[in-house]
C-alpha cells in the first residue's frame, strides 16, 4: 500500500513533506519521488513513531527557534520570552494522535492531540506543558506547544530547548531567549 505525503516545500534541490499517519507503528518504508511521470530511485527508510524537531527561524534545526511569547510576539534576542510566563513552542513529529490525523488536512475546531506523553525543558529545567496538539488553521502534523517558563528557568540569548515525545527527543540545537 502506498501512501501520498503531503508537500510543505517544494524546489529543484529540496523538499519538506510530512510522513503520513499511515506510517504509524511500522519499522520501514519505500520512498519515491515523482515529478511529471518521472519516478526516482527508491529510498528505503527507518520509521520511528515519535521523532519530534522544533522547528528554527532559519529552517536548519539549530539556533533560535520557532516559538511564540505570552505577548504574541516572537521570541528573539530582542524579544526574550520572560519567566513566569506562557511561550508557544512550534514544531513537528508527534506521531499519530487522538482523534487520528488525516494527512495533508487543515484543522479546523477538531484538534487533535498526541497519542504519546509529551515532555519539554528549557534550559535544562522541566517546564509545565499547558497545551500540547494542533492548531487552527495549520496543516495536520505542525505541532503546538503551550509551556509555562517557570522561576527556575535560566537567562540568556541562547538557553537550549528540548521537546521529548514518546521517549524521542528533538534536535540539542535549538535555543529561545529568555530574560
Amino acid at each position: 500500500m502506498s501512501w501520498p505525503a503531503p508537500l510543505m516545500y517544494a524546489q529543484s534541490n529540496q523538499i519538506t513533506t510530512i510522513v503520513p499517519y499511515g506510517m504509524y507503528g511500522r519499522f520501514s518504508t519505500t520512498m519515491q519521488v515523482e515529478v511529471s511521470g518521472s519516478k526516482s530511485e527508491p529510498l528505503q527508510l527507518m520509521i520511528e513513531n515519535t521523532s519530534p524537531s522544533v522547528f528554527t527561524a532559519d529552517g536548519s534545526g539549530s539556533g533560535q527557534a520557532t516559538v511564540t511569547n505570552a505577548d504574541g510576539g516572537t521570541n528573539s534576542n530582542l524579544r526574550p520570552a520572560l519567566r513566569n510566563s506562557l511561550i508557544t513552542i512550534w514544531g513537528t513529529g508527534e506521531g499519530q494522535t487522538n482523534p487520528a490525523g488525516q494527512d495533508g488536512r487543515i484543522i479546523a475546531t477538531d484538534l487533535r492531540a498526541p497519542l504519546a506523553p509529551v515532555s519539554v525543558k528549557v534550559g535544562g529545567v522541566p517546564v509545565e506543558v499547558r497545551y500540547v496538539g494542533s492548531a487552527p488553521g495549520v496543516v495536520s502534523g505542525t505541532l503546538q506547544i503551550n509551556v509555562y517558563l517557570s522561576a527556575d528557568v535560566p537567562v540568556g540569548p541562547n538557553v537550549p530547548l528540548e521537546v521529548t515525545i514518546g521517549g524521542a527527543r528533538s534536535q540539542a540545537a535549538a535555543t529561545i531567549a529568555v530574560k
